[in-house]
């Protein structure tokens, strides 16, 4: 499914970009499992609650793997890229 980009920024060395579909960041990550390394989009929503960060982790869809972890008050929700 084709999203509309509002506008690209750089986050962290990935492309991350203001989606108008999905609403949030979108980033594109790919896998450190040594058997998969594809790359899959990661949405963080939410965000800017006081006192409320929990450490949020980010899993690869298509092999589950943990791909990192990160304290926030935001969550990530992560998907396939669709024609790779």
């Amino acid at each position: 499914m084709p999203f509309t980009p509002l506008r690209s920024v750089k986050a962290t060395g990935a492309l991350c970009v203001i989606c108008k579909k999905w609403g949030g960041y979108m980033n594109t990550e790919k896998c450190n499992n040594s058997d998969c390394k594809k790359e899959f989009h990661v949405r963080m929503i939410g965000g800017g609650v006081p006192g409320g960060k929990e450490r949020e982790e980010v899993v690869c869809p298509y092999c589950n793997n943990v791909v990192r972890s990160e304290m926030t008050s935001a969550v990530f929700r992560t998907s396939k890229i669709e024609n790779k």
